[in-house]
């Protein structure tokens, strides 16, 4: 399946008829061509799309400051940075007690300790 051609990340804000969905990624690679093609989740990936959903959050009756943790999540997975517990190159989850902004839901803060951490170890310091 081809994509977009762009070569970036690129960030939307959106509405979607899924009642619990604040955002996703859509992530993308070149294929043996060099097209660009929608990546599946084992796969290395290019760049990705990353978008937020204006009206859940809306019903959600979000902050100011939710929706900010909300788009600083998902631009956490376009520096590839996965939700505590998952990915295939480390499993790592949040200490007992402590809370990261990769943490599924709703969230009024910003990068916590685990996040930099992450971030670090992924692109260094």
């Amino acid at each position: 399946m081809s994509s977009n051609a762009s070569t970036y990340d690129q960030y939307f804000v959106g509405t979607t008829a899924s009642a619990d969905l604040l955002g996703e990624q859509q992530k993308y690679k070149k294929d043996t061509s060099g097209a660009i093609v929608v990546a599946q989740n084992n796969d290395e990936w290019h760049h990705s799309t990353i978008i937020i959903y204006d009206n859940v959050m809306d019903n959600k009756s979000m902050s100011t400051q939710e929706r900010i943790g909300n788009a600083t999540h998902e631009i956490g997975h376009s520096l590839k940075l996965a939700h505590p517990g998952e990915g295939t190159e480390r499993v790592r989850s949040v200490p007992s007690g402590k809370v990261a902004i990769m943490q599924q839901g709703i969230a009024g803060y910003g990068p916590q300790e685990y996040d930099e951490v992450e971030l670090k170890e992924k692109w260094g310091t």
